[in-house]
Parts: structure tokens; sequence; C-alpha cells
């Protein structure tokens, strides 16, 4: 992966790959944020890939939902088209469920719910504009913080007006929807279907459908049967599940039926300590299409948005909890649970370590590798070994195994045993 070389802001790390790019943690220099820079290269892409790049900035730059990844700038440098979006220090989801399966740690049901929750309240702020995501996967949920995720990756959405059906077969093969392997035309139905995909996972840690290859899988998912997931969790989830996997997208619910499900408004009170009711712009429009121009210098891009307000969701330490009925602050060393603290406790970043061990922005940084020391001769290599560490004996060949013929010994082991008798020649 080649490296970020973009002015006004220092590489920090090489996040992966998107659809068309490359991703980078960079810091902006004018105000020392962090933030996550795709890269996309104009010259290797054709024109209908170009439209799509632009497409997410154009979806991403209409909305300030707290649960999508926020958008701060897109320009061109040197013919590559460069977008700085929010940055997600605590990895995606499929990463948090694959560490959780190592460790064999099923995730508790109150944190399914928040993350259930606030994936319905991110699509309907998609749906609500007509926009269909069309790759809801675990790999492109992000989380902002142990209790906040964030849908990301927008690059194939789609917009469709009203009563509008779409036929571009695209997205990930274990969270297309029924209607979408039958080639036949779909609506925001098809992201629901994902939506249950991604609950199920959440809950068992497997997928529902799965297949040796794409045909065997095709058939799983058209016919709809799965195995439904452990009573560890509650008779509403699993209902929730049931629903969302439903094959006939007229049967399946919508992000409003599934708001207005008794158990769905009973729980809605967990996303209230995180997030700023007020600030949730509901039902916002849409910019308008960015066209490609015949020089690209000449492309209308929306204009950068780091002055807007960003606060929309709380910080951990400025949030309440309640102690003896007395509203306080939350420290971040005092994560809202041992089940959020297992979730930010991952390898290379966390919250709750002590100040000792925290890790300096330093060791994200690209550097040069360790230098290793050249010796002249293999004599002044040894001296240079500590006496005090443990040196290996020299290795002691062994002969070569000597080589039997397979027959003569199985001849020789037979007239051996007293029980063998010679098998009577007709």
């Amino acid at each position: 992966m080649k490296s970020l070389s973009l002015s006004g802001f220092t590489e920090l790390k090489a996040l992966g790959h998107g659809t068309y790019g490359s991703v980078f943690k960079a810091r902006r220099e004018s105000d020392g944020n962090v933030y996550a820079v795709k890269v996309v290269n104009l010259t290797q892409l054709n024109p209908k890939e170009i439209e799509d790049s632009l497409n997410e900035i154009r979806i991403m730059a209409s909305f300030t939902s707290p649960f999508i990844i926020r958008f701060y700038e897109a320009f061109i440098d040197n013919k590559r088209l460069c977008i700085v979006s929010e940055y997600s220090r605590l990895g995606d989801l499929a990463h948090l469920i694959e560490r959780r399966k190592r460790k064999n740690k099923p995730l508790l049901e109150e944190t399914i719910w928040c993350y259930f929750l606030q994936l319905l309240e991110g699509l309907n702020t998609l749906h609500s504009s007509g926009v269909i995501h069309r790759d809801l996967k675990s790999a492109n949920i992000l989380l902002s913080a142990p209790d906040l995720i964030k849908i990301a990756d927008l690059g194939v959405s789609t917009v469709l007006e009203t009563r509008q059906l779409t036929r571009t077969q695209i997205g990930t093969p274990l969270y297309l929807a029924p209607e979408i392997w039958k080639h036949r035309p779909y609506n925001q139905k098809c992201d629901m279907w994902s939506l249950g995909i991604l609950l199920y996972e959440m809950m068992t840690f497997s997928y529902p459908f799965v297949g040796s290859n794409t045909q065997e899988l095709a058939n799983r998912v058209c016919l709809g049967r799965y195995v439904l997931p452990s009573s560890r969790y509650s008779s509403d989830l699993i209902s929730i599940v049931r629903r969302l996997l439903q094959t006939n997208p007229v049967l399946r619910p919508s992000v409003q039926d599934l708001l207005s499900m008794q158990c769905v408004k009973q729980k809605m009170h967990i996303l209230d300590p995180f997030i700023e009711q007020d600030a949730i712009i509901m039902g916002e429009k849409l910019l308008d299409t960015i066209k490609v121009p015949m020089n690209l210098r000449n492309v209308n891009l929306p204009n950068p948005t780091y002055s807007k307000k960003a606060d929309i969701v709380k910080p951990i330490d400025q949030r309440l909890h309640f102690k003896r009925g007395v509203p306080v602050h939350k420290k971040i060393d005092l994560v809202s649970s041992p089940e959020l603290q297992l979730i930010t406790d991952h390898d290379w970043w966390s919250p709750n370590r002590p100040a000792t061990n925290m890790r300096s922005e330093k060791e994200f940084s690209v550097h040069e590798p360790p230098t290793r020391r050249s010796y002249s001769t293999k004599d002044e290599m040894i001296s240079a070994i500590p006496q005090e560490m443990p040196r290996r004996a020299p290795r002691r060949y062994a002969p070569p195994p000597q080589i039997v013929n397979a027959a003569s010994e199985l001849k020789m082991n037979n007239n051996n045993n007293p029980r063998y008798r010679r098998p009577a020649i007709r």
C-alpha cells in the first residue's frame, strides 16, 4: 500500500483498502486533529467508478447523523480524490466479533440492543431520504466509542425516487437479500435483510446462511432455512431476527415497522444517555448530484465542514449517570459497564489502561525500521552476545534412516507371527 504523501496532513497509519481506494489515519496540521483520509487514484478508474466515488461524497456530506460516519472535506490533489472523514479509533464491528469469538465471550444482550438500535436509527436517516446502503456488513460498521457505532462505506449506495426499484446486483454475498440473488428489483428492504444478518452475527458469531460456493449459498438464502440463535437471548431479539430474515420482501419489516414495535420502543431509552436528541436532524435533503466534468479540476465538491458543530455525540467524560440519585459526570476510566470495558480492551488501544501504559501517538507514526549492527567476522558477532544469554547446544545429526522394502518387511513380520496363516492359492 502506498503512503499518503498529502500536503496539510501527516500520515500516522495505513488503515486498509476500501472499495475504490486506500484509507489512512492522518493528522491535519492546521488543527492537530486526527481524521480518516481516503485516497482514490482517479487515473486508474473508469467513468462509472469515478461517479461512484463522487456519489459517496455526496451522500456523506448530506447527513449529520451521529450514526453515520461524518464527512469533513473532499478535494483533488495530483489526480487523486481525497475524502476526509471522521476517524473511528476502535476499529470495526467485524474485528470486535472476531476477538470475542476467539475469547469465547458472547456479547451481552444490552450491548446487542445498543448496537442494533443505533443501526436502526442510521438506516432510518438513509431510508427517509431514499438512500439504500446496499453493502451493510460488520466490516462497514465502525466503533467510535465502546457504545457508539457508525455506518460507513457509502461508495455503493444508491438513491431511489418514491416507489422506485433497482436491479443492480451489488454487495457482499453473505449479506445479500434473496431478491438480489434472484435478479429481481429491490428497494430499501434489502438493507433490512442485511440488518437481520448483522443481528444474527452479533448473537451467534456466525452467519445464518453459508455455502461452499456461490451457487450453494444462493440456494440456501432463497430457501430461507437457518438455525435460530441460542436461547441465551430474549424472545424479542429472536423474533426480530425471524422477521428480518423473511425471504419475501413484502413481509419483511421496514425501519418504521421496527421502530413501532413495543419491544423496540421500550429499549429506546438506551440511547438517551449518549445522544442529544435535539441535534438529530431527520429527513435531511440530499445534495445535488455531483457531475463528472471533462476536466476533473472543475468538479464541484461540497464545502468543508470542519467549523461545523460536530459534538452531536456526547463524549464519555461528558455523559451523566446517577449515583445515589445525584447526577455526576462519567469518567473515561469508568466506562459504564464491564462489557464496554471488554469491548475497548483490544490489542492496540484501550482508554481504560493506566497513564503509564498508554501508547503514545508516535507508535502509530510511520518510522524507519531499526538498523542492525553489522559484524566483520563471526567471532565478533559471538563475542557481542551477553554472557548470561543461554546458548543453544550444537545439533547432533543422526544417521539417515534405513530404507526397508515394504513387501519384505511385511513378510518378515508375518513369518514371526504364530497366528498368521498364509492365504491358500486357488
